[in-house]
């Protein structure tokens, strides 16, 4: 069984995440923000093995190679990380989320232990590109390892999904964890596909060969800078117009993607 010790590790973890800087994309009602280090876009691959063990006890590893998050893959990601973050997450009556006090995830660990396992099987199968038949017989030792490197491997991914669900219970005051419609709404919102295309036109690549073989940091930076450019210099012919022109025609926004540093954070969560 996974221990209070390792499940409590686990709540020390994804508190301090934040704390890496690699870039990931938050979008606030219309508004994009790129949040870290823009220079950190390097495409991250690494190998898993899980050890799984049959109905005789008997032990047999399996390794994984070259394991990425693409972006067409990340939300597909994200989404489980939600349920997972509820164990960790505490909704105050306002829709203020913090973190749970160590007492209260023993108390859900303990007594929703399965819960919590498939919880985190769903995480490590969406990461690693597995269903949950396949995770069936995994050993807690190897699944509370393998959930750790991926937080130590992807903080971005975990920070991307935590964002995105302290922003969805603060906007909406929701007092309940996210229901299918959150799916939808993450679905609908697949900025990834429209940058891929944007970026591809300019770069003139298959916008596929982005969606599958690039680096989440690396389109989102990419896009950032390519769309800001074309911003900006519509901003500037803009700004060159005699006044009463300018009194016609609506003011552009000089940057259409905002990049922000970790710090800066906390003032677009307002």
């Amino acid at each position: 069984m996974i221990t209070e010790e390792e499940i409590l590790e686990i709540a020390n973890k994804l508190n301090r995440i934040i704390e890496d800087d690699t870039p990931f994309l938050m979008r606030k009602d219309n508004e994009l923000f790129v949040i870290g280090n823009a220079t950190k876009t390097a495409v991250k691959k690494y190998d898993y093995t899980l050890e799984f063990e049959n109905e005789s006890g008997e032990i047999t590893q399996e390794k994984f190679y070259n394991k990425t998050v693409t972006p067409r893959r990340n939300f597909t990601i994200i989404e489980p990380i939600f349920n997972l973050l509820i164990i960790f997450h505490n909704i105050d009556t306002d829709g203020t989320i913090t973190p749970r006090p160590d007492d209260e995830i023993l108390h859900i660990f303990v007594t929703e232990y399965d819960t919590v396992c498939t919880f985190i099987k769903n995480v490590v199968g969406a990461f690693l590109e597995l269903n949950s038949a396949a995770l069936k017989d995994i050993t807690p030792t190897s699944l509370i390892k393998t959930l750790n490197q991926l937080i130590t491997n992807h903080p971005e991914t975990f920070n991307e999904a935590d964002v995105y669900y302290r922003i969805a219970h603060n906007q909406d005051q929701k007092q309940e964890p996210p229901d299918d419609s959150d799916e939808t709404y993450f679905v609908k919102l697949d900025s990834y596909s429209h940058m891929a295309q944007y970026v591809g036109k300019i770069l003139k690549i298959r916008p596929n060969d982005i969606l599958d073989h690039w680096g989440v940091a690396e389109l989102i930076v990419t896009f950032g800078s390519y769309r800001n450019e074309e911003t900006y210099k519509n901003f500037l012919e803009w700004k060159a117009l005699d006044m009463e022109t300018k009194k016609k025609v609506k003011r552009p926004e000089p940057f259409a993607v905002k990049f922000y540093t970790h710090e800066e954070l906390e003032y677009l969560d307002e």
